[in-house]
């Protein structure tokens, strides 16, 4: 999978100017490092059963066997 040239931060922007919403958060089974910024966190395109988007790769805090992963997916106008 390849790396969106977005940062975290650019998809913060982009749902405080209305682009972008928050989907879900959800975790999966993988390590990833505490110490990443957040221009350092692994963004990824997204396509898929809730719409298109990026996903972002999270650390998780209450475990090492498990990370986070927060799903952001664009607003789209649906015609009525």
């Amino acid at each position: 999978m390849k790396k969106s040239n977005y940062t975290f931060l650019d998809l913060l922007r982009l749902e405080s100017n209305g682009v972008l919403y928050e989907h879900h958060e959800a975790t999966y089974r993988g390590y990833l490092s505490r110490k990443l910024s957040p221009e350092e966190l692994p963004v990824y395109p997204y396509t898929g059963k809730f719409g298109r988007g990026f996903k972002v790769l999270l650390p998780n805090w209450e475990s090492t066997n498990y990370s986070r992963v927060k799903y952001f997916i664009y607003k789209e106008e649906k015609a009525l």
